[in-house]
């Protein structure tokens, strides 16, 4: 397992490693910057976890803060939770989520969400270099969903600083650089049909593909949908129409969704009514159209706001909570096979 639980945290994998990234600490109240890493075996289990380069405040200033126990040195500005997390070109990228001002911001409020895009190159021996800024969103960000395909990020929906309720249907999208730094955000002339956030995106076959997520708050208690949609990616990196697919068998946020041979997976996320183990799995047609969802082996327990990665032939699943207690347990499904035999997957646990 991971040295400490984490809820609200975010898992990407590369070169062989995987990362949790940030989240909410131990009792599910303390927002920590912590990174850590663990190498990949070939079997899909795990080695012991270590802390790599934390990530980045934004202030002026050092704050000691204690949660839990643990104490901590940090900028008075620091980046939250509810933030995206993509792996590509050997670099971790976090996108918005919120920051916490140990202070005040300047309307009297201690929480604002972020437009701020950082990242950090992967070394060989899977520790991380320094965070650098990027170009930021051309909006704050929260609870949004990422992909990548050719060298394109994706950030759809989430919530902003506008109202307590505004909920995007906006994409922005941004190109790698020679270098791996990411490029000016652009905003999509293809938004989704609506709002969500919550939601899970991945990007395979030369689509866009969203799925679940909520379309109203109040969290964590908001509409969940069940729907499925996807756009098709052009070569310059543009989205085309929107159309929908076929719909997931019950409404889903703060699920993973992850893509391995030709089969969308769904890993665990909240129900209309409470977290949930289920994985589904929809293969990818020819055309790019989505299969009927059927339901793969399930996670051993329920998860929610859980870090959720692809690393070779194997889906992870990394801390989240079961709405009683944060998590630091690390569940994995290896040897994803061909979607002729989706059926008989297994589900196996490391905790």
């Amino acid at each position: 397992p991971m040295p400490a639980a984490y809820l609200l945290t975010k898992s990407v994998a590369g070169n062989g490693y995987l990362y949790k990234i940030g989240g909410l600490g131990e009792k599910g109240i303390c927002g920590t910057p912590d990174v850590l890493f663990t190498r990949l075996n070939a079997d899909g289990t795990v080695g012991p976890w270590a802390a790599t380069t934390a990530l980045p405040g934004m202030g002026t200033t050092t704050q000691t803060a204690t949660c839990a126990g643990v104490a901590y040195e940090l900028s008075d500005i620091v980046t939250g939770w509810g933030f995206e997390a993509v792996y590509s070109s050997g670099a971790v990228f976090v996108l918005g989520g919120n920051l916490w001002n140990f202070g005040s911001f300047s309307d009297g409020s201690k929480i604002h969400f972020s437009n701020a895009v950082f990242y950090a190159r992967a070394t060989a021996d899977g520790t991380l270099g320094a965070w650098r800024r990027g170009p930021d969103l051309p909006a704050a960000a929260f609870f949004s969903a990422a992909a990548v395909a050719d060298g394109v990020i994706y950030l759809s929906g989430g919530r902003d600083d506008s109202s307590t309720s505004f909920v995007r249907r906006d994409i922005y999208f941004s190109r790698l650089n020679a270098d791996g730094s990411p490029g000016a955000w652009q905003v999509s002339a293809s938004a989704m049909p609506g709002g969500l956030w919550l939601h899970a995106s991945e990007a395979a076959a030369g689509r866009l593909y969203v799925s679940g997520g909520m379309t109203y708050d109040p969290f964590p208690r908001g509409q969940i949908t069940n729907s499925v949609f996807s756009a098709p990616i052009a070569e310059d990196g543009t989205l085309g129409a929107w159309i929908s697919e076929a719909s997931l068998p019950l409404g889903l946020g703060g699920h993973g969704m992850r893509e391995r041979h030709g089969v969308l997976y769904t890993i665990g996320g909240q129900e209309p009514d409470w977290p949930s183990v289920s994985v589904h799995a929809a293969a990818i047609s020819p055309d790019g159209t989505l299969s009927p969802w059927t339901a793969s082996d399930p996670l051993p327990q329920a998860l929610y706001v859980h870090g959720s990665a692809l690393g070779g032939d194997t889906l992870y699943a990394v801390g989240g909570t079961d709405l009683q207690q944060p998590q630091k347990g690390a569940y994995y499904l290896p040897d994803l096979i061909a979607p002729s035999t989706v059926a008989d997957l297994s589900a196996s646990a490391q905790d």
